[in-house]
């Protein structure tokens, strides 16, 4: 019975390893995948040469809400704390097939004209937000790659190892 456990272990051990994020994210052609620290707010953060950035960031799905709900408070927090202004709503889905809602927003940094864009997607258990910012010139010139990069993201289905 021994040698059984043994046996077993390395598969599971490999198996929760495998996990890591609950989600592959698709780092869009242009952009370079950055180091994360742990202690960092950010799951995933990827830039491009200009500045650029693509970022997701997982939490619990506390309190549960439907995606309409996060939606709204996210703009509210954003127009009301941030100073962004909403230009743009739109139906996403990603490669599992999840539904998303993607909010874009602008805002002006000393002048000059910016673009933030909060997509979000939400699961039984976790809140998935991949945002996309910087200039608008910048992001304008990004927007094809960004768009695609939320196209290819994937939530894993890791079950019970608890991912």
């Amino acid at each position: 019975m021994k040698l059984v456990r043994i046996s077993i272990l390395p598969v599971l051990l490999t198996l929760a390893s495998a996990c890591g994020r609950p989600f592959a994210p698709a780092t869009p052609s242009g952009f370079v995948e950055l180091d994360e620290p742990r202690s960092s707010t950010y799951d995933y953060r990827a830039t491009t040469a200009d500045g650029v950035v693509v970022s997701i960031r997982v939490v619990k799905h506390r309190p549960r809400g439907e995606l309409v709900f996060w939606e709204r408070a996210i703009e509210n927090q954003l127009r009301d704390q941030g100073g962004y202004s909403l230009l743009d709503k739109r139906d996403v889905q990603n490669q599992n097939g999840t539904a998303g809602r993607q909010l874009r927003f602008g805002h002006d940094e000393a002048g000059d004209p910016h673009l933030y864009y909060v997509t979000i997607f939400a699961t039984k258990k976790k809140l998935f937000i991949v945002e996309a910012g910087g200039t608008k010139e910048q992001v304008e010139a990004s927007t094809a790659a960004i768009e695609e990069a939320i196209r290819h993201f994937r939530i894993k289905r890791c079950w019970k190892l608890g991912c």
